[in-house]
């Protein structure tokens, strides 16, 4: 995620600014984003969805009469767990991104984050949920892989 951020975020900013791809500190200020956009989502998703893991209770097989009714009870958590993990996230990346920028800052350059932090934190905690509903739960893999 954090690689894949950094590369949009590059061609982002070229195109803005009309820098070419080729410039000579384009390819640098890349490997330095990929470096510290890594460190931000790899720290805020590892505390958020340690915090989920800690927090998360099995479901009750037993009350569920059919597999529709298991179903259904699954797609109403999911839906709980996006309503939690979205601001979850956002203020995971947001907070650790300021921490890492601020522990980074004379190491690897001049670093901004600033309230573009706060962007990127809801832009990658509203991806980041919706992945992990889709690909992580019985009604995010009904709906991927028998609705669409």
């Amino acid at each position: 995620m954090g690689a894949g951020t950094a590369v949009s975020f590059t061609l982002e900013q070229c195109l803005f600014y009309g820098v070419s791809l080729t410039a000579p500190l384009v390819r640098e200020v890349t490997l330095i984003n990929i470096a510290v956009f890594g460190l931000v989502f790899g720290a805020a998703a590892t505390l958020v969805f340690g915090f989920l893991a800690a927090m998360e209770a099995p479901l009750d097989t037993s009350s569920a009469a059919t597999p529709s009714a298991l179903l259904s009870a699954n797609r109403r958590e999911a839906g709980r767990l996006l309503l939690l993990l979205v601001p979850l996230l956002t203020l995971a990346v947001a907070g650790v991104g300021q921490v890492v920028v601020t522990v980074l800052q004379g190491t690897l350059g001049p670093l901004v984050w600033g309230t573009s932090g706060f962007e990127i934190g809801a832009v990658g905690g509203a991806g980041g949920s919706v992945a992990y509903i889709l690909t992580f739960t019985a009604w995010g893999q009904w709906l991927v892989l028998v609705r669409f």
